[in-house]
């Protein structure tokens, strides 16, 4: 994302000129709402040297920058955090975290050490200790935070891209045969798309399997279809707005992950008005509940007989929660969470 700069002749206007905001994002996603709050009157600004009232980091992937901006202009350290893996920490304790000057020098402990990514997340752990706001899109990730950490973060929903996913006027049913199931996501091990591989080949004929993502799993993927006589194709760079070009071309959206934050897939097919097979973690239980099929990660018959009455239904079951996650939805919680904060000296 382009960093912007204001530019201030004098050091006194630099002191007195402060925007609302400096939103830390990590890509669009995260900054989604960002013109809806504009025009609701928010001045914000993306990132840069700018001196502002609350400084926003919308994922712990940037919220080192942000603790040093917002300890630099001495404002309000607002952190979202998405998810907090489980596997990665352990039963592990945060490194020795160090302030010196504006950066944090890590000491690493000897003994129960997190399992992996030791440095960002004992940096996160110190962080997110000092934060004046933790905010979470989720009651799982809320849960999470609360047991590693042992703060009480804010539970706000997020949204999934309104603008460029909804259903299609003129109909959105597919004459795949043998019908396409697509699942979008990262490929890695609990994201599970190989058992969407498997249960595609129970079918007569098999099933056709689109993936759309990358990752270290690939090969390992593609070597399991070519075994089980599924066709199935994986891409890994789908230009943005082709992405809803490809749910329409789908019959069925499956999301057979076993571990999310939030999870916009589900939601991105039932806009396009495809029936969402989604696995049953605790996300896709609050946010999709009776919108999806659901099914157990780990019972793969209960995933076929999913696909089975999803292909049946060939639409969603609902789609009245979705209003809910559009973007003017998102962005009316966060600008009136925003507004309170700026407003409280």
């Amino acid at each position: 994302m382009k960093t912007e700069y204001k530019i201030f002749s004098t050091y006194e206007d630099f002191m007195t000129d402060k925007a609302d905001i400096c939103w830390f994002s990590p890509n669009e996603y995260c900054s989604m709402v960002v013109p809806y709050l504009k025009e609701k009157g928010l001045d914000i600004q993306m990132e840069g040297e700018v001196n502002a009232r609350i400084t926003l980091a919308m994922s712990s992937s940037v919220a080192r920058n942000a603790w040093i901006h917002s300890k630099l202009h001495k404002t309000k350290l607002i952190l979202h955090i998405w998810d907090l893996p489980h596997w990665r920490l352990g039963n592990g304790l945060s490194d020795h975290i160090i302030p010196l000057r504006h950066r944090l020098l890590r000491i690493p402990r000897l003994f129960r050490y997190y399992k992996e990514n030791r440095r960002f997340y004992s940096e996160l752990y110190y962080i997110i200790r000092r934060a004046s706001m933790v905010l979470v899109p989720s009651a799982s990730t809320a849960e999470s935070v609360l047991a590693q950490y042992g703060i009480r973060a804010k539970e706000i929903h997020y949204c999934y891209d309104s603008n460029r996913f909804h259903i299609d006027e003129e109909g959105t049913s597919c004459d795949n045969n043998p019908p396409v199931l697509l699942t979008v996501s990262r490929l890695v091990a609990y994201k599970n798309q190989g058992a969407v591989i498997r249960v595609a080949a129970r079918f007569t004929p098999s099933l056709q399997v689109c993936i759309i993502g990358k990752g270290p799993e690939r090969e390992r993927l593609e070597n399991l279809a070519q075994q089980s006589g599924v066709k199935c194709v994986i891409h890994s760079d789908v230009p943005d707005a082709q992405m809803p070009v490809f749910y329409r071309n789908a019959d069925v959206l499956v999301c057979p992950s076993r571990f999310e934050g939030f999870g916009v897939t589900p939601l991105e097919g039932l806009a396009c008005g495809k029936p969402a097979v989604v696995s049953d973690i605790p996300p896709h239980c609050q946010f999709i509940g009776e919108m999806g099929f659901h099914f157990d990660p780990d019972n793969e018959e209960t995933l076929y007989w999913a696909i089975v009455q999803a292909l049946e239904h060939k639409k969603p079951r609902s789609t009245d929660r979705l209003r809910t996650f559009t973007i003017e939805a998102a962005g009316e919680r966060y600008f009136e969470l925003l507004s309170q904060l700026i407003a409280t000296p």
